[in-house]
C-alpha cells in the first residue's frame, strides 16, 4: 500500500487546516483509487468525469 504510505507522510507533514490536498486519479488504475477510498479519503481530482465515474 505505497499509495497510503505516500499519503500519510503528506499528511504529517502540512498543516491539515490550511492545505487541503487532493489525489489525482489522473493515469492510476482504478484499483488505486479504490485502496484510497476504502481508506477513507474522498478529495478526488480527474480531467473527466466520465473517467472518475468509473473508477
Amino acid at each position: 500500500m505505497e499509495i497510503i504510505k505516500n499519503l500519510e507522510a503528506l499528511l504529517h507533514r502540512f498543516d491539515s487546516e490550511k492545505v487541503k490536498l487532493v489525489a489525482v486519479s489522473k493515469t492510476h488504475p482504478p484499483e488505486a483509487i479504490q485502496q484510497l477510498y476504502d481508506h477513507g479519503w474522498r478529495r478526488f481530482g480527474e480531467n473527466k468525469v466520465q473517467e472518475l465515474s468509473t473508477k
